[in-house]
């Protein structure tokens, strides 16, 4: 799985000129290779377009351009034609993901090193708390503060469009170098595909203790220098007990290390890919669409179009039903982690 070599065009110092962040590769990830190029057709992402090719994205076609006075029936089923053809996307990028996989041990840990760096340069909207370089706090108060912005009659005529500050999202992808909310949904779909063949009951298969190798940080990021439940000898003490586990020295290149990492790849996926995008949709974009309706109806007409065509990803049955699977499976890891393979509750 061929990745070009990434060489960050835009670093930020502090105010020593120490270099403290660097941009992530994450866009050259989604643009510049052929699992990236599979992974982008999506509802979503329409500001990556140029104007002259804006009609052949969902968000640019007729038949979203006006949807404020649209009835419910006629919404679900253009949200449901949406669907099938973001399925149908999804599908041909897993068709190549399984055949790599399946290709043997060289194009397997190339397919997961790729899905690590992808998930690794999301990190920062997963942090939408933080300013940059930490996070990437592009809607701050969930929204609000870019509703008032859209509203207030001060505001400078290119940022009262929601579809200018969709573009300068765009744009800040580009520059930090984090995946855009599209490939970054098509990408958790593709994750929790993966997960759907381990069943509940195999997950004893699973490393409980994989983030305490020291040789994960290229597939799990800051992931392993998060803070940890327990104090510093708690952590050591796990580490002398995950010592006794044979999958925690095994080489994790090895095929049989394949269900753990997916499984943690997929967790961090959760917070990193899925969850900025179902906020940016449910928080943002639905709050605008609510507080522009009688001011600003062509802005409440676009940020309604964006939350619609989000939700209409979001609640696809088969994604709905593949999280439902990771999630299921998670609850079960745990409980299995935590009783140490015993009944958690009596029977």
């Amino acid at each position: 799985l061929w990745m070009p070599r990434f060489t960050p065009g835009f670093v930020w110092r502090n105010r020593k000129g120490e270099v403290v962040a660097a941009q992530r590769p994450g866009h050259m990830l989604q643009t510049g290779t052929l699992l990236g190029w599979m992974l982008s057709p999506t509802a979503l992402d329409g500001s990556l377009m140029p104007p002259s090719r804006a009609h052949l994205t969902e968000v640019g076609s007729p038949e979203w351009s006006k949807v404020r006075g649209l009835t419910r029936d006629r919404i679900q089923a253009m949200q449901k034609r949406t669907q099938i053809k973001v399925a149908d996307a999804q599908a041909q990028a897993m068709e190549l993901v399984e055949l790599m996989l399946r290709a043997g041990d060289a194009p397997r840990a190339a397919t997961l090193k790729w899905l690590a760096e992808f998930l690794t340069s999301a990190e920062p909207r997963g942090k939408q708390g933080y300013i940059a370089p930490d996070g990437f706090n592009f809607w701050p108060q969930f929204g609000q503060h870019v509703a008032d912005v859209l509203q207030h009659d001060e505001t400078p005529p290119f940022e009262r469009s929601l579809k200018n500050i969709l573009l300068l999202q765009a744009l800040h992808s580009r520059i930090y170098g984090f995946p855009t909310s599209g490939a970054a949904l098509n990408a958790s779909a593709a994750l929790l595909s993966l997960i759907q063949p381990i069943r509940p009951g195999r997950v004893a298969s699973i490393s409980p203790f994989f983030g305490l190798r020291g040789d994960v940080p290229e597939l799990l990021g800051s992931w392993v220098s998060e803070s940890r439940f327990g104090d510093k000898d708690q952590v050591q003490a796990a580490r002398e007990v995950a010592q006794a586990d044979p999958a925690f020295t095994m080489d994790a290149s090895d095929k049989s290390m394949f269900k753990t990492s997916i499984f943690w790849l997929a967790s961090k996926g959760v917070a990193t890919l899925l969850l900025p995008v179902a906020k940016e949709a449910f928080h943002t974009f639905r709050r605008i669409a609510s507080q522009c309706y009688e001011k600003e109806p062509d802005t409440a007409d676009d940020a309604w179009r964006e939350f619609l065509l989000s939700e209409a990803t979001l609640s696809d049955p088969a994604f709905l039903e593949r999280l439902g699977h990771f999630v299921n499976l998670s609850f079960h890891f745990l409980l299995l982690t935590s009783t140490g393979g015993q009944e958690a509750l009596p029977p």
